[in-house]
């Protein structure tokens, strides 16, 4: 199998500049590799590759090239001395079967621009067809020549678009309002009064529930538009009581003329089911409806119109099929197989054409059909066999014409089952019929297309009209104008112009009863998105979450000195999407302010991250019992059959060019997009209190250093390609990154065990959980996945992420499907990482979606590598890395990388450990030759200092330097456990000492014991270092490898036969053998030896290791889990969670070794009650008196816990004043304000807090707390 590796620096090709002919040339080479197997969980794919190649459009690879251009050039691209060479591969030419070349190479060039800067695509399609025969591109030069002028397909200005500098929300009283469909409504002189609005200067705003059209070239309201009134003032012709007025809504269903086909279709808005508009009374009069008459030039053909063109469309949205994408269906065809549709079109002409068009899908594994039948008339609509593994069903559209035979057209619909096993499923039907030009009813719509887009004139003749029934134009909605007619013995006339298609109404507005009122609902609070100035961060967010979105916007305006808007959804909605949900709405929030900066030629203040503040669903409508709440909405594809075609993507809101969206695969982000995928107050406030912790740098340690790379096996014949691209992602970052430290778990490496519950690898899990446990930078994973977990064998579960307790918190990323499943019912294990209040990770990269093995290597590769990349001496943040990455991929076209989106905070830098160096000095007071050798059992000294970027000494640095000594790198070759083949891989497996030392004013000196148990070969060894200060964030990285590890010293205390000082308890200190402990007890232990602790591993029975009832399967390695003490390698301790254990009593049993290999044993008794309630040992709080904020901290037995913590504050009179709860690790913070929010007087004040576990009793303790502050 060969391994896809898509380029990911598009536009890094140097060319030469040949200024003076503005002409560029380039040579290239085309390495062809043969057939690339692309897989998911159910399905490959092979396709022919070379290296860099990509596939825009399909599976036949192209070479893709960008580069920096000019905005107005126009750009010549032209081939020069292709070399070719014939395909003959029998396996090669059957995957190109179908395919017609030219016999010329074909060229595809287009632009493309990204925050201000512009760039030349290029696509070349590397084969050609001659007498026959398929020649294969294998080398070329490429020749670009410049010339003014702009492109044929210029980008777009981002000009077009002006944006009001004040909203008309931002002041005055607003009541918003909503329809249920398009129609004419009215709102009575009495129900403006119960309002608040005064009836006489009633105004209405807004453009109602049609669906934004997601290309920002086409016209769009600004804000919200005025939309004209009619007044009905009854006979005395004063607006008052019992009069009302009326205006036309637009519903959520659209329609649009079809020049194609000749037919009206509908667009249903999949974000929303209802429009809405919004009334005042403030600013003066309203707009009102005015008339209008056209009077033809002469000489001009005028058409009598007496018919028109109705529609209707039968639409229901039960079922999402793969709970993906837009489409969702209505009835199904299974025990029913035959459904009758009436479609009512009064007046409607037997002798013209009906059309219908009826989009079906169905679940067969053989061709089924559909039969549309219309009284005597019946067609049939095959669909062909779902055979692509991916896809659940396939989808037919069909288009028929029919003579009705009656005002009612009972449509009937039936399914021709060929198995027990299919079924089938109705999308729309649409139905367009020709009706008499007579009047139905007191409000009845009509349009007329015979003579479209021509210079003639219409004369419309509406019969059966009595003398009160106006037509209104209503094509632009919020400008209805009156037509002028004339009337006669119930015919009314009036001509009109046909250059574009015209929408009209015919009405008798006095008919009161013939209109409905709009539901009424609450007041608008004045708000003024327009009036935003640019800035750095634009925080969505629902409104249930806005205070936790403030918090952080405060956060990162103190601590990265950004600016930062924050948003609500409904504020969004009210100004760019007329109050309606819809996701192009936050495009157009953020396009804003990217015009805004653009328009001032400021790019240094274009966005940069939009963070959506909030989970979100497949049903953003909240339609479906069985679908999650949408609070944020989701972008999701077309495509809703299919699960490699169907995609979620938050892309789509960090695409603002204006010529964007039309290839939304090959587009460039301009901002950085994450999530916060929270469906509660509680959820929010976990999520920011991590972000906010981990941006002060609360958290240090040598786990900076540590990256995790883990790969999943073979299986399903997938050979060793996940850990191959694991090993190739690893191999990268380390190459450019080595003062990190790589932790490689690649499962075959590890035996696999089979029992009656399946396949598994203990010992790789272990390793996982004791990695993330003990901290890690990165946890980097690719393989198999689902939104419960990692890997067939279950390496990492839904029920691990819960238990995580790790305040040392890594970036995720996870090159798989499925794993951030963000808008499913349930809530996935990748997005619990995020969610988890007290371990997890800061940050996750995943895909929601099924996605390609080959193309999520590409993207993994891709960011890992901007992750780590410095932009100007500076590191990206998490949503530019992101950005960047994916912009590389966007000549590879896929829909792959669509699918993964960043749950965590786009604003967010890692904290990186790298401002400042750590350098070796000596070893053993000898300066570093290259030959200073560490033997088994030798006392070894090394000395150093750290120094800046600019190479000088940090006189004044005084902190903690944390130490991990390796082994020699070993070849590690796999088990081959699948029979799939051995991968050879380079680790360092073997840890000879980890400790800390003080550094004193740059300089530091430590001591260690080289344990008995190493490889006793000579080879290169390696010491990782980090460095700290308490209090400051000054870090510093290195690493040393200028030594040698091997042979064993004969210069040590060869008569101590004693094992270590074991001191080992549960949960806390003074735990006494046999007491009750929950059900997953914290272990600790306290060890020392004056000849060190053996925390190697690579003797035989070595280890640290915890047996729970001397049972093998109950039993832990804690090697990785020893902590030694500062400036000391002969004392250290051990913490480790004990896994969930079953009610009862328990005996454990510990075993530690020194560094000659004596053991000493400890053991303990306990038992295990389910529920036990915590045990609070005191409270209290600080500062205490305070002034601005305090502290509440409490003591208890249930460390590394997630306890549920609330703290109540009282009075002295006993009123509770304050109260506030949490689920995470974290203090919790009191501002001194009251429930509403006012400082509270100076005084004593009593709190109580009190804590529990998810499944025990509430327990309290109860403190005093002094104010000093004043009101």
């Amino acid at each position: 199998m060969k391994i896809k590796i898509l380029p990911f620096l598009l536009f890094s090709c140097i060319f030469l500049n040949l200024k003076a002919e503005n002409i560029t040339t380039t040579t290239h080479q085309i390495k062809w590799t043969g057939i690339d197997v692309w897989t998911t969980d159910k399905s490959s794919k092979s396709v022919i590759a070379f290296d860099g190649a990509s596939y825009p459009e399909g599976f036949l690879p192209y070479f893709v090239e960008g580069i920096a251009c000019d905005k107005n050039s126009q750009y010549k691209v032209a081939i020069a001395n292709p070399v070719f060479i014939p395909m003959t591969d029998s396996k090669e030419l059957a995957l190109i079967q179908g395919n017609q070349f030219s016999s010329e190479i074909e060229i595809k060039t287009y632009k493309q621009s990204e925050r201000g800067n512009y760039y030349l695509k290029i696509q070349i399609l590397p084969f050609i067809q001659k007498e026959g025969k398929v020649l294969k591109l294998q080398s070329f030069e490429l020749n670009i020549e410049k010339t003014p002028g702009s492109l044929k397909t210029p980008v777009a200005e981002n000009t077009i678009h002006t944006y009001a500098s004040s909203s008309v929300l931002a002041n005055g009283k607003f009541v918003k309002v909503k329809i249920s469909e398009s129609g004419i409504y009215k709102l009575t002189y009495e129900t403006l009064n119960s309002m608040g609005i005064d009836p006489a200067n009633v105004r209405v705003f807004g453009y109602g529930g049609a669906m934004l059209n997601q290309n920002f070239l086409t016209p769009k309201y600004d804000d919200l538009p005025e939309v004209a009134i009619y007044m009905n003032k009854g006979a005395d012709g004063v607006f008052n009581a019992g009069d009302y007025i009326l205006f036309y809504a637009q519903g959520v269903n659209s329609w649009q003329y079809d020049s194609m086909r000749k037919m009206f279709v509908h667009t249903l808005n999949p974000y929303a089911t209802e429009g809405y508009y919004f009334v005042t009374s403030d600013a003066g009069t309203g707009k009102k409806i005015q008339e209008y008459s056209v009077a033809p030039p002469d000489n001009v053909e005028i058409a009598d119109v007496n018919e028109f063109v109705d529609y209707q469309v039968h639409e229901k949205e039960s079922y999402n099929l793969i709970n993906s994408g837009k489409v969702f269906y209505g009835e199904q065809f299974n025990d029913i197989v035959n459904y009758t549709f009436p479609f009512t079109f009064p007046n409607v002409i037997q002798t013209e054409t009906a059309k219908i068009r009826a989009d079906v899908m169905a679940i067969s594994s053989v061709v089924s059909n559909y039969t549309l039948k219309l009284d005597a008339q019946e067609k049939t609509i095959p669909v062909s066999a779902t055979i692509d593994q991916n896809a659940i069903g396939t989808s037919a559209n069909a288009y028929f014409t029919y003579k009705p035979s009656d005002d009612v057209l009972n449509v009937n619909l039936s399914y021709a089952k060929p198995n027990g096993s299919s079924r089938g499923y109705l999308n729309y039907i649409e139905v367009n019929a020709r009706r008499q030009l007579l009047m139905s009813g007191s409000v009845m719509f009509f349009r007329n297309v015979d003579s479209l887009y021509s210079e003639n004139y219409n004369n419309y003749q509406l019969s059966g009209a009595n003398s009160n029934v106006q037509i209104w134009n209503i094509t632009d909605p919020t400008n209805i104008k009156k037509v002028v007619t004339t009337y006669n013995d119930g015919l009314i006339e009036f001509i009109d112009s046909n250059e574009s298609v015209k929408q009209y109404v015919a009405i008798d507005p006095t008919v009161s009863s013939a209109f409905s009122q709009p539901t009424i609902g609450n007041v608008v609070p004045n708000q003024n998105l327009h009036g935003m100035d640019p800035a750095d961060l634009l925080i969505i967010t629902h409104p249930r979450f806005l205070s936790q979105a403030n918090n952080l916007a405060d956060a990162h305006r103190t601590k990265d000195n950004m600016k930062v808007q924050v948003v609500t959804t409904e504020q969004v909605y009210n100004e760019f999407s007329s109050g309606t949900p819809d996701a192009t709405a936050y495009r157009w929030a953020a396009k804003m302010l990217y015009d805004k900066a653009l328009a001032l030629g400021l790019t240094q203040n274009i966005p940069k991250y939009l963070l959506l503040f909030g989970r979100g669903s497949y049903d953003n409508r909240n339609i479906l019992i069985n679908s999650s709440e949408s609070l944020v909405l989701t972008y999701q594809a077309d495509e809703s059959l299919n699960a490699i075609n169907s995609y979620i993507t938050d892309d789509y809101f960090g695409l603002l060019d204006d010529n964007e969206i039309t290839n939304i695969k090959s587009d460039l982000m301009d901002v950085g997009v994450g999530r916060f995928p929270v469906l509660t107050e509680q959820e929010a406030a976990d999520v920011v209190n991590k972000t906010i912790n981990y941006m002060n740098n609360s958290q240090k340690g040598i786990w900076k250093n540590q990256l995790c790379f883990v790969g999943d096996d073979g299986g399903d014949n997938n050979g060793n390609v996940h850990m191959f691209q694991a090993d190739s992602v690893a191999r990268m970052v380390y190459a450019a990154n080595k003062g990190f430290q790589l932790d490689k778990i690649y499962l075959d490496a590890y035996k696999q065990e089979i029992n009656a519950s399946g396949e598994s690898y203990p010992l790789a899990k272990a390793k996982l959980s004791s990695l993330i446990h003990s901290g890690i930078f990165m946890l980097n994973f690719t393989g198999h996945a689902g939104p419960f977990g990692w890997t067939n064998e279950q390496i990492l579960t839904t029920k691990d992420v819960e238990e995580m307790y790790n305040v040392e918190l890594p970036i995720w990323i996870a090159a798989t499907c499925d794993f951030v499943a963000i808008d499913g019912k349930g809530i996935s294990a990748g997005e619990k990482v995020l969610l988890n209040p007290t371990g997890g990770g800061i940050a996750i990269l995943s895909a929601a979606r099924t996605v390609y093995s080959a193309n999520n290597f590409s993207l993994n590769k891709a960011f890992s590598y901007n992750l780590f990349k410095k932009v100007n001496g500076k590191y990206n943040r998490l949503g530019d890395a992101m950005r960047i990455a994916k912009n590389q991929l966007s000549g590879s076209g896929d829909s792959n990388k669509l699918s993964y989106v960043l749950l965590g905070d786009p604003a967010l830098k890692l904290t990186y450990p790298t401002d400042y160096t750590v350098i070796t000095d000596k070893i053993n007071n000898r300066v570093i030759t290259g030959n200073d050798t560490i033997k088994a059992l030798s006392v070894d000294s090394i000395q150093g200092h750290v120094i800046d970027m600019n190479g000088n000494t940090v006189n004044d640095y005084n902190g903690t330097l944390e130490i991990t000594i390796y082994d020699k790198n070993q070849k590690i070759t796999t088990l081959n456990n699948h029979g799939d083949g051995f991968l050879v891989f380079d680790d360092r497996p073997n840890v000879l000492y980890s400790g800390k030392a003080n550094v004193v004013n740059g300089a530091f000196s430590f001591v260690f014991m080289v344990p008995k148990d190493i490889r006793y070969n000579y080879g290169i060894g390696r010491i990782n270092y980090y460095a700290s200060e308490p209090s400051s964030d000054r870090e510093a990285q290195g690493y040393f490898e200028n030594f040698i590890v091997g042979g064993a010293s004969s210069n040590y205390d060869k008569t101590d036969t004693i094992g270590p000082n074991l001191n080992i308890y549960l949960n806390y200190k003074e735990f006494k053998s046999g007491d009750k402990v929950n059900e997953t007890p914290l272990f600790v232990a306290n060890l020392e030896d004056k000849n060190g602790i053996n925390t190697v591993g690579s003797g035989i029975g070595h280890d640290l290791r915890l047996v729970i009832d001397e049972d093998p399967l109950t039993s832990y390695t804690l090697n990785e889990y020893f902590l030694a003490q500062t400036n000391s390698y002969t004392e250290g301790s051990v913490q480790y969670k004990i896994p969930t254990l079953s009610e009862g009593k328990h005996t454990l049993t510990f075993h530690a070794w020194d560094l000659l290999n004596n053991s000493a044993v400890s053991q303990l008794d306990f038992e295990v009650v389910n529920g036990l309630t915590p045990n609070i040992f005191g409270v209290y709080c600080y500062p205490n008196p305070a002034k601005v904020n305090t502290k509440f901290v409490v003591l208890h037995d249930r460390p590394e816990t997630i306890l549920e913590t609330t703290v109540d504050v009282f009075d002295l009179v006993g009123r509770r004043i304050w109260t506030k709860s949490q689920s995470s690790a974290e203090d919790l913070t009191w501002d001194l304000t009251d429930f509403v929010g006012k400082k509270v007087q100076k005084g004593i004040y009593l709190y109580k807090v009190s804590i529990k576990t998810s499944n025990s009793s509430l327990t309290s303790k109860a403190n005093k707390i002094i104010v000093t502050s004043l009101q």
